[in-house]
């Protein structure tokens, strides 16, 4: 974008030309089943010291939002705080579904990246429950903004429950105002597990209650001058050698 300083008198200095560069995200569309397995071979293990209750790839269930899957393996590990910081609008982590709902909320979780927005999931010392403040600009919460907080709690290895609080400051109600279900569908050696049948049964009928807007198609957001067909930097197979059984 290219904006020009103009003059109405003679004799001033040339017009200043001033651009503006906007940068959009680069994604790429998929059938649910694939984006859940390029998600799993492009983070899998880029962090040593994960929990293993926290590996592989997870369905949303139950969600009422436009997005499906969320990987945690891959994002950044603070080990000594026990935290690990999800970029929200970062590649290979997140799925949103290919329909309106869907890719206005990527525009929006795009637009909070550009003010680096964060969720900063603050777990216990047994790893069995996170808070999961979001925060901008290097820190700054945004409970105090939207008045809500979130949380997950541990239920098994292929489980975890999502709860919602109402909560400004230091002021929480730990009522949950709502909740839906973590459920792996990816563990981290590959397998698939009983919930990824469950998810494709879904997906392929679909109650509205239940799933709203779920779509069979899936929006993942890929490293820009990257492609999910490229062998994996972290070691694992490519997509089409991957082993999901």
């Amino acid at each position: 974008v290219v904006a020009n300083a103009s003059s109405s008198s003679r004799g001033c200095r040339r017009p200043r030309q001033r651009t503006i560069q906007w940068s959009r995200p680069k994604y790429e569309v998929h059938p649910a089943d694939k984006a859940a397995q390029i998600l799993w071979r492009n983070q899998i293990g880029r962090y040593e010291g994960l929990p293993e209750k926290l590996w592989g790839v997870w369905w949303m269930s139950g969600n009422p939002a436009p997005e499906l899957l969320v990987n945690l393996d891959g994002n950044h590990f603070i080990k000594d705080k026990g935290q690990v910081l999800v970029d929200t609008g970062g590649p290979l982590n997140w799925s949103y579904d290919d329909s309106c709902c869907g890719r206005t909320e990527l525009c929006g979780v795009y637009v909070g990246s550009c003010f680096c927005a964060k969720i900063r999931a603050q777990f216990n010392e047994d790893f069995t429950y996170a808070d999961l403040p979001i925060e901008i600009c290097g820190g700054l919460p945004m409970s105090w903004i939207c008045c809500q907080r979130w949380g997950m709690q541990y239920v098994d290895e292929n489980t975890w429950t999502r709860v919602g609080y109402w909560g400004c400051c230091c002021t929480v109600d730990r009522t949950p105002r709502y909740i839906y279900t973590l459920r792996k569908i990816i563990n981290g050696d590959g397998q698939r597990t009983s919930a990824f049948d469950d998810l494709m049964v879904q997906l392929s009928y679909q109650p509205l209650v239940e799933t709203l807007s779920k779509t069979p198609k899936q929006v993942i957001i890929v490293p820009r001058g990257g492609s999910t067909d490229s062998p994996s930097p972290h070691g694992a197979a490519p997509a089409e050698e991957a082993t999901l059984s």
